[in-house]
């Protein structure tokens, strides 16, 4: 369970204020806050993406397409690599996350994948256990 807390301080005093909790269970700390909407999937609960309002820990919109998964965010765009080997580009929009792009990575799967994605200058790498990707992310 994820929870925001408000710190107060009095003199030499801190306490803590519980504002929200919501049902966050990351496994891979793929979590990214961009503007007042936190991005994040869930693992064990909520085994997909979505969007939680900053604010109040009230989910925003939700995205079943891709399981838990690591993510890397840059450009207003969400590189998503899911632990079936499933790559995705997603956009996060006022009324969801658009799904702008989808590729079956991996095909023959043995474990489940947990490496983050990294990007670097415009080329986006992935890796399954002893395989690397480089996909060329440049433009639109």
């Amino acid at each position: 369970m994820g929870r925001a807390y408000r710190l107060h301080a009095a003199g030499d005093q801190i306490t803590a204020e519980q504002v929200w909790h919501a049902p966050l269970d990351t496994v891979t700390g793929g979590g990214v806050l961009v503007g007042k909407t936190l991005f994040t999937a869930g693992y064990r609960q909520n085994k997909f993406w979505f969007a939680v309002d900053w604010a109040t820990g009230q989910t925003r919109y939700e995205l079943k397409e891709f399981s838990t998964e690591a993510a890397v965010y840059a450009d207003g765009r969400w590189y998503l690599f899911d632990e079936q080997g499933t790559v995705g580009m997603v956009r996060p929009g006022e009324n969801g996350l658009q799904v702008a792009g989808k590729l079956q990575l991996v095909t023959d799967r043995v474990r489940d994948a947990w490496a983050h994605p990294v990007l670097l200058d415009g080329r986006l790498y992935l890796r399954y256990h002893d395989t690397l990707w480089c996909l060329d992310v440049q433009g639109d």
